[in-house]
């Protein structure tokens, strides 16, 4: 649930970016051979409760097409999806 308290979002990876981003101490994401990178900002969907998903039979496509055990940003730190 990990993706459900942040967004993540990709632009260009020019010097002036990054460095726009690192400014605000907002996390980047470095994508080696890509001509962009991942910026993370921190936001708790107003959906999440203690339990999970407090819509999850009714949330939105992005929310059911995302694989969060994949995405670069958080692949190491999505809860769905594991191995048990």
């Amino acid at each position: 649930m990990e993706c459900c308290k942040e967004l993540v979002f990709m632009v260009q990876a020019s010097a002036e970016t990054v460095e726009f981003y690192k400014a605000r101490k907002l996390p980047i994401t470095m994508l080696p051979g890509k001509s962009f990178v991942l910026i993370t900002v921190p936001h708790v969907c107003d959906k999440l409760t203690t339990k999970g998903c407090g819509i999850y039979a009714n949330r939105p496509l992005a929310c059911k097409a995302f694989n969060g055990s994949t995405h670069p940003a958080t692949k190491d730190i999505c809860l769905w999806n594991k191995e048990k």
